[in-house]
């Protein structure tokens, strides 16, 4: 009868198996751990996600609106005073659903802070994994940011992501400049 029961228990999907987080989760917010006092949190329902990021247990809360989980539309933090916005040409609307091995190129207009500036932006998709955090199984689909300034007055950056399939949106592994985070865990909020 053991035998049975453990076969069973295997052939069931990962959100059945242990107390996983779901979709279902992310009306409160989901909750991905990258150390002490470190995290990034979806919210939204719909093709939007909201998502806060606490960089280090010391500094303020950044606050950012994705259009289809994956474009930055809008940045806060708490000593702006009012966000940054931004608008993409060609538009979010035309963008191609993320997927392995999918590029797309836009140009990104930033204004905020009295400030306007423009980035040629490549997403690239790479291969489809699956993500394993004990007993859950997430799948995942890698996301490289090419950001380079118009004008050249700055050098480019990439980024790296994580694109969650289930909860349509992306989680940040690394910035542009050398920080890298390792996702430990994901809670429901």
């Amino acid at each position: 009868m053991r035998t049975f029961v453990a076969v069973t228990i295997l052939a069931l999907p990962a959100a059945a198996q242990a107390d996983c987080v779901s979709v279902a989760d992310l009306a409160e917010g989901v909750r991905f751990h990258m150390g002490e006092g470190i995290y990034w949190e979806l919210q939204g329902q719909g093709q939007d996600r909201e998502a806060q990021f606490q960089w280090s247990p010391d500094y303020p809360i950044q606050v950012m609106d994705f259009a289809r989980g994956v474009f930055m539309v809008s940045l806060q933090t708490p000593e702006m005073d009012a966000p940054w916005q931004a608008e993409f040409a060609p538009g979010v609307e035309n963008s191609p659903a993320p997927a392995p091995g999918v590029d797309w190129h836009t140009r990104m207009t930033t204004v905020g802070g009295g400030q306007r500036r423009m980035d040629d932006l490549h997403y690239e998709w790479g291969a489809a994994q699956r993500l394993s955090l004990g007993d859950c199984g997430y799948d995942v689909v890698p996301l490289a940011l090419h950001s380079v300034p118009v004008g050249g007055e700055l050098a480019g950056t990439t980024s790296g992501y994580l694109y969650f399939a289930e909860f349509g949106g992306v989680v940040i592994t690394h910035d542009g400049f050398g920080t890298r985070w390792t996702l430990s865990g994901i809670t429901a909020r």
